[in-house]
């Protein structure tokens, strides 16, 4: 699957004569509107940017009032906080194709060994 950041990468895979999402699936991350008018419109994963954006400020104003003393000397510790995203499939992603899985020739045993033998011999 590729990852698009701009409508340059479909540009680029239709030159390359590579269909989307049958030779390749493409998906995108935040959602831009491009995304839905894309030709195919864009798989994507959104996240909740204005409630990341309010969390932040919030944090921000809350750590320029604090003081940091938590009563025992030590300073209150940076908070993580996690937002969820969502799916949003479209057009632009499908269903792995099944191919044919081509046979891989065992490793040359005796050789590898000597190999081995003249890298400790000479090491």
């Amino acid at each position: 699957m590729g990852l698009c950041w701009n409508g340059g990468v479909l540009e680029t895979l239709r030159g390359l004569d590579i269909r989307i999402p049958d030779d390749l699936s493409v998906a995108g991350f935040l959602n831009p509107l491009w995304y839905r008018i894309a030709s195919p419109p864009l798989t994507t994963y959104e996240l909740p940017l204005r409630e990341m954006g309010d969390m932040a400020a919030r944090l921000l104003l809350q750590r320029i009032g604090d003081t940091g003393d938590t009563g025992d000397g030590r300073r209150n510790a940076p908070r993580a906080v996690r937002f969820e995203g969502r799916l949003i499939v479209r057009e632009s992603t499908g269903a792995p194709r099944s191919r044919p899985v081509l046979p891989v020739p065992p490793p040359d045993r005796a050789g590898a060994t000597s190999q081995a033998a003249t890298t400790n011999a000479a090491g």
